[in-house]
């Protein structure tokens, strides 16, 4: 106990002693620009960004570096989604949304997908002009041994080339029952990075995107909260550092590589030609260098110290097609091939090769108004259709894809899961809507969604107890659900600085296979806070708290083995009102925060749940710090 809490102590010294030396340096900052303003001419205004959807859809839109300190103190997933995913105990842990998806492919997927987050897809790169070198700095140090840098550099080599680097790393310390050894106490450890490079060629005839990223992500998995029978309250099992976990000796990793290009030819701009080229590999890897029987519900031969679980997949694709623009108007039309290969163990390899065809037709006048219509055909008869319209006040989305079934549904043999299914496609459509309505101070923006899912696939676990991984797990195909979700989303300000927001969500779920939508009936995010500027307009501040709050509902469970979320019915996730208090503030290109997290703990319960077993980070103080260079 003396270690742990001289641990604590020299932590939060380090923290003070950081927030100090962060909430120092804009200030001096701010002395500098006002002796160089004259001499200051690069800036956000002068370096700007594209992503790949910018050429493929022909659009003229550029984006600049993010400066704004709205919401800027939201880094974690959980937050920035409006808590509508699932997460774990920690940063960097596996996460889910809560609510149904459309996979992004049709063809065949790994169906390994909880630490997608941490790893920057192709379509996510963006893509520089800078008329000076440009460098983003972002460093967040939080409670719980939390750290999070991001360091992206780019510059131009000429006035057509750019090239860049992107590196981010983050680690944690576990949050339920550290170790007593301080070189074993991290629980998440994640290193990326990517490189990029964008190329125009005279009158920009011809454009290249290219991109190479790599990711390592290692979580040490604590299994949850190991309890022998659940109180009657459920919060005062949370103990924190002082809780009993499940796994001692299990960790998960994943890595994964990308290499990625796009390049176009214009011929004329009602005729162009393109080519998209992507080889992607995955390997993920589940071990427990003292597996235990009672966890596992499996007796295992005495032979046996140690339990290694490694699927692996290899994609490769090609993508080859024409476009073209006229006036306001965008068309495109491709044929795509793609390899796929996926190694669930030493023994086996399952291939396939699919061939789809696709295209899209498109009305877009400027960057604010698109009337799109959007398809792709794969030759096994899967396929996605899509249309869109929206303008400043309002915007309509129709999706219906009938998709494969990921891997993981279809086919597992190692010691601890065994299944092999034949499932159908799963049909699933969906319509949504929302309306912009401003009434001076006062924007409203009331919206809907309406989903239909035909043979949703999903896994289910048969009971969960308080010591073992959910017991019984299967993939299950059920027959249909549907879904309606209505959502209003308010802001108000009132006395020229002060903010008020409001987003609401109702929820129902009905059909034969309900239950593979295990969602909230409702939930409410809010936040109210000052906003505006200090010390003769050479501060912009923030200061504010909000609240999220949602109905009590039976979450997914989480199992590390198959690291796949469950249905379940044993564990009700209680309803629990989370609060933040966060201060802010802006001088330039540097934009500062500080944040007192989980205000609320003490006050209603000890703590709360995201997931069964997997309470919620404890209340810590969080700061950090985004820093843009120009030179």
């Amino acid at each position: 106990m003396t270690v742990d809490l001289l641990i604590l102590n020299v932590q939060y010294r380090n923290l003070l002693f950081l927030s100090l030396l962060l909430m120092g340096i804009p200030l001096g900052l701010q002395a500098q620009i006002l002796d160089d303003s004259t001499k200051l001419v690069y800036g956000p205004e002068t370096t700007s960004f594209i992503r790949e959807a910018n050429l493929y859809y022909q659009t003229k839109q550029e984006y600049h570096p993010d400066t704004l300190i709205k919401n800027f103190y939201r880094i974690l997933p959980a937050e920035q989604s409006g808590y509508r995913i699932q997460t774990l105990e920690n940063l960097g842990t596996a996460q889910s949304s809560i609510f149904y998806t459309f996979p992004d492919q049709i063809g065949e997927r790994s169906g390994f997908y909880v630490y997608d987050y941490w790893f920057n897809e192709p379509a996510e790169i963006r893509y520089y002009n800078t008329r000076s070198p440009f460098t983003s700095l972002f460093f967040s140090q939080g409670g719980n041994g939390r750290s999070w840098v991001d360091v992206t550099h780019s510059r131009n080599i000429n006035p057509r080339w750019n090239a860049g680097v992107d590196f981010r790393r983050i680690t944690a310390e576990q949050q339920i029952a550290p170790s007593s050894q301080s070189n074993q106490r991290n629980q998440i450890v994640s290193t990326a990075y990517d490189a990029f490079t964008r190329y125009q060629g005279k009158n920009e005839r011809y454009q290249l995107l290219a991109s190479f990223s790599r990711l390592r992500h290692s979580v040490r998995e604590s299994g949850g909260i190991s309890i022998a029978e659940l109180p009657e309250e459920l919060p005062e099992m949370i103990r924190y550092e002082t809780s009993l976990k499940r796994l001692a000796n299990a960790r998960t990793t994943e890595l994964r590589v990308n290499t990625h290009l796009y390049q176009q030819y214009k011929l004329v701009n009602a005729l162009q030609l393109y080519h998209i080229l992507d080889r992607e590999t995955r390997t993920h890897t589940f071990e427990d260098l003292a597996p235990s029987e009672e966890y596992y519900g499996k007796v295992f031969d005495e032979s046996l110290t140690s339990i290694t679980e490694e699927f692996e997949s290899r994609e490769f694709s090609n993508q080859l097609g024409v476009k073209g623009e006229y006036k306001a108007g965008q068309w495109n039309a491709y044929a795509k091939h793609r390899s796929v290969r996926f190694l669930p163990n030493p023994d086996l390899v399952y291939e396939e090769n699919e061939v789809a065809v696709g295209g899209y037709l498109a009305l877009q006048p400027d960057t604010i108004r698109t009337l799109r219509v959007e398809a792709e055909l794969r030759s096994e008869g899967q396929y996605r259709f899509e249309a869109l319209a929206q303008n400043s006040w309002l915007q309509l989305r129709y999706l219906r894809s009938q998709y494969k079934p990921a891997f993981i549904y279809r086919y597992r043999n190692t010691l601890l899961d065994t299944w092999e299914n034949d499932f159908r496609d799963p049909v699933a459509d969906r319509l949504e809507g929302s309306l912009l309505l401003k009434l001076g101070p006062l924007s409203i923006q009331p919206g809907l969604q309406l989903s239909v899912v035909q043979h949703p696939l999903y896994f289910r676990a048969d009971s969960l107890t308080g010591t073992t991984r959910p017991q019984g797990i299967s993939p299950e195909q059920g027959a249909a659900f549907q879904s309606i979700s209505p959502r209003l989303r308010t802001s108000l300000v009132f006395a020229q600085y002060v903010h008020w927001d409001i987003d609401a969500m109702y929820n129902k779920v009905s059909g034969n296979s309900a239950e593979a939508l295990q969602v909230p009936d409702w939930m409410v995010n809010s936040s109210i806070y000052f906003e505006g500027p200090l010390f003769g307009d050479k501060m912009l501040a923030q200061l504010g708290v909000d609240v999220h709050v949602k109905a009590p509902y039976y979450a997914n469970a989480y199992d590390p083995v198959t690291r796949q979320f469950v249905v379940q019915q044993n564990f009700l996730v209680p309803t629990y009102p989370i609060a933040n208090l966060f201060f802010g503030f802006k001088i330039k290109n540097t934009r500062v925060f500080a944040r007192l997290s989980h205000l609320t703990q003490g006050l209603t319960d000890r703590g709360y749940f995201l997931t069964p077993y997997y309470n919620g980070i404890q209340r810590t103080f969080d700061i950090g710090i985004d820093w843009l260079f120009f030179d």
